[in-house]
């Protein structure tokens, strides 16, 4: 009986183990702040939640299209929401005075127009001081690496569009640099460990 309670407890020792080590992974609670996140009010300041690109003219699409020669609004860029209706909205960038119209493309996102902006916008700013100094580079000049966490990689990337990646949880993320080019980020144990274009 003795070495069975010893056996058991050797089992739950593992257990709080391999669970401490799994809470103790660099998280900030970037999910968890959405959802905790009041929605966005017309006409009051926001930082952008992670960084965008757009090619200039046009609207950005929930698509999430990025090509190294748009335009980069980076994470914690402050911004005005100016409108926010059932298929668009639009966000003033303070440093650069130009206009940025979101375009949701539901089919796509698989989100309505008030969970996108809910995703995008924020009354505080990212905590991302916490991070060594080469991953907060990367994350505000909107450049993915391997080893960033699935958090590191949306504050970087933004979302990727919901109907080819349906839950977060999943190993592979699937991204779009142009209608026709798409990007799959694959995951270990929450880690980027592979991507075309990554060492």
């Amino acid at each position: 009986m003795k070495t069975f309670i010893r056996l058991a407890l050797a089992l739950a020792a593992t257990v709080l183990s391999v669970t401490s080590l799994r809470a103790g992974d660099p998280s900030t609670g970037y999910f968890e702040a959405i959802e905790k996140e009041a929605a966005p009010v017309v006409g009051e300041t926001y930082f952008m939640r992670h960084c965008i690109r757009y090619e200039a003219g046009k609207d950005w699409e929930t698509t999430n299209y990025w090509t190294d020669s748009s335009i980069l609004v980076p994470i914690n860029s402050k911004v005005t929401l100016t409108s926010l209706g059932s298929k668009t909205m639009q966000i003033k960038v303070e440093k650069t005075g130009l206009s940025v119209t979101i375009e949701n493309i539901q089919k796509y996102s698989q989100k309505d127009m008030a969970t996108i902006a809910k995703t995008m916008l924020t009354r505080k700013e990212v905590t991302i001081s916490n991070l060594d100094e080469k991953t907060q580079k990367n994350i505000r000049n909107g450049m993915l690496a391997l080893g960033m966490t699935k958090e590191q990689v949306v504050m970087t990337r933004g979302f990727p569009p919901q109907h080819k990646t349906p839950s977060l949880e999943v190993d592979t993320w699937t991204f779009w640099n142009n209608r026709f080019v798409t990007h799959a980020l694959v995951f270990e144990d929450g880690i980027l460990a592979r991507a075309r274009g990554l060492q």
